[in-house]
Order: C-alpha cells, then structure tokens, then sequence
C-alpha cells in the first residue's frame, strides 16, 4: 500500500462528520485533490482531498492532519527564499505592508494592535518605532517567531486563546492570512473579537478561491497550499463567518501588491514540461503584473481584505 494512502488511515489523520465551519452534517461534494506544494514548491508526494460544503459553501481538507502531525507540515525555512523574483516580492511587500498600517490608521490612529500569526514580522515593521502604537504579535512557529524577535517585537509564541488577555484589550487586531490555516476559523475570530476594544478595528487578509488564479492554476493555484491551507474562503463564506463571530465589515478590498506574483506561479505551476515553462515565463509575469490592478478594480482579486467593526447587536 502506498505510504500516502497508509498515513490517510492512520490516527494521525482526522475525517470530519459534519462541516467544519457551519456545522452543517450532510456529505460535502468532492472539490478538487491537491499536491502537497508551498507557494511555487513541491513538497512532498503526497496529495489531498479537498471538498465543499453543500450548505455554506466553504472549501476545507478533510480528512486533515491532526495537530501534532499539522506542525510537520511547516518546514524550515517557510519563510526563506531567495533569487530575483524573491527580492521583487520582498520589494513590493514592503509597500503592501505599508497600505495596510495605512488601511489601520484610517480606524485607528494609535493605542495597542496585535498581529495573529506575524510572521516574520514583515507587518509590525510598519508600526515599529512609532509613538501612538504599542506592538504585540503571536507566532507559534519557531521560526517565524524568532525572526519577530529579532525585529523587536513583542511576541508570544502561543495560541491566541492561551494568551489570556483581559477583553477588549486591544485597540487594533490584524490577522494576515491566518484564517486559512487555523484548524477552527469560527473559535478564532470569536476569540480575536473578544480581546478587541468595543472601539477597535479587526483586519484580516485571505486568499480568494473564486479570483483568476484558481481558475488558471486548479490544483497547483498558488495559495491552495495544502495541507497548511486548511480553509478556502470567498466573499460569501468569509462574511458569513464574520457574521456568526459577532463582526460587521466595514470595509472590503482585492489588493494587488501583496504576493505580487501569486497568478505568475499559478499559472507556471499548471505546466510540467520545463522548456513550455522556459517560454510562458515572461508571458506570465506580464500577465501577473498586468492583471492583478484590473482585477483589484473588479473585485475578483487573489486575496481578500477586510476591515471589521464589533457587530453593535453583539458587542460586549
């Protein structure tokens, strides 16, 4: 038996009985079976399943890994790269970075933000050094934690809820393409919702499903990256859990310089043959870079962006 299909039948792998956002206990539909690749990388042999739910719609790994067997799947150097498109990408994210202080600052001039999930801490740059702000972030990944650090922020390498802030502590709450990974997107915003000041401002950034690059791309789409994308969202799903976590959106954008180069890969993924690949490389930057601002403007971008308020009706 294939070792792939040995780990599926092993304990380390978890098959949900109904659906892991909405609750909703009718079969999902199969979606789509998808390598194990990070970004533009393969990782492993390995493949997995990807299904839908019939009632809310929303795209899910089932079955996953479990949570000491997810933590496998972060290998090191996940936040390395380097070479030409990576200097470009590091340059353009850096002006992304930029929008989105600005993008918090249009809410929230000052007081205390807290990224979930910083990273590198690539985001809190912008805030770092900065008198109005007080910097905090959360990164379990060793890695990503320890490049925070280096930064100078204030990290904690935990789950959000075994941090045990006091609520509404915070008076920004930032969580960058966190969503997609986190094994229960419902218990985190409720939990992110809850440590937020009744004044503040919640933001949030992840892949869209329904923008251009999945449609290219399919099973190699840049940001499918399963299984660490353990959740595929669009505009319906992502405001559907908004709403169930008591969060009322204020604001909705389709950016096209964070990950620059997400259609480029997705569409050099979608193609085995290295010469066909030699010849499409320029073609696919062009269009990479040509399409993503007409696409921002027609809301059908590859990341999603909103900004929330404490649903009024809701709010603590």
């Amino acid at each position: 038996m294939h070792q792939n299909s040995l780990r599926r039948e092993s304990a380390l792998f978890e098959s949900a009985d109904k659906c892991r956002l909405c609750g909703a206990r009718e079969h999902p539909r199969p979606f789509i079976e998808a390598p194990d690749a990070h970004g533009a990388s393969l990782v492993s042999d390995e493949t997995f399943t990807l299904v839908r739910c019939v009632e809310c719609g929303i795209v899910y790994v089932d079955p996953r890994p479990g949570p000491n067997e997810l933590k496998s799947y972060y290998k090191k150097g996940y936040y390395g790269g380097s070479g030409v498109k990576k200097a470009l990408e590091n340059a353009l994210s850096r002006l992304s970075a930029a929008g989105k202080r600005r993008l918090v600052e249009r809410y929230k001039k000052g007081g205390k933000i807290l990224d979930i999930g910083c990273g590198d801490g690539g985001f809190l740059s912008a805030f770092m050094g900065k008198k109005a702000w007080k910097v905090y972030g959360i990164e379990p990944n060793i890695e990503g934690y320890r490049l925070s650090k280096e930064k100078g922020v204030n990290v904690f390498r935990n789950e959000l809820s075994k941090c045990r802030f006091p609520e509404r502590h915070f008076d920004a709450v930032t969580l960058w393409h966190v969503l997609e990974h986190t094994p229960d997107p419902l218990k985190l915003l409720k939990e992110a919702r809850r440590v937020l000041d009744t004044k503040g401002i919640l933001v949030l950034g992840i892949p869209n499903i329904k923008g251009l690059g999945f449609r290219l791309g399919k099973e190699r789409w840049f940001h499918l990256d399963p299984p660490r994308h353990l959740f595929h969202f669009d505009r319906k799903t992502i405001r559907a859990a908004l709403k169930a976590a008591g969060l009322k959106p204020v604001h909705e954008s389709y950016p096209f310089l964070e990950y620059p180069l997400d259609i480029y890969h997705s569409v050099m993924n979608s193609f085995a043959n290295r010469y066909l690949r030699m010849g499409l490389a320029v073609p696919a930057l062009a269009l990479s870079l040509g399409a993503k601002p007409l696409l921002s403007l027609l809301r059908s971008g590859e990341t999603i962006v909103i900004a929330c308020r404490k649903d009024k009706k809701d709010a603590g």
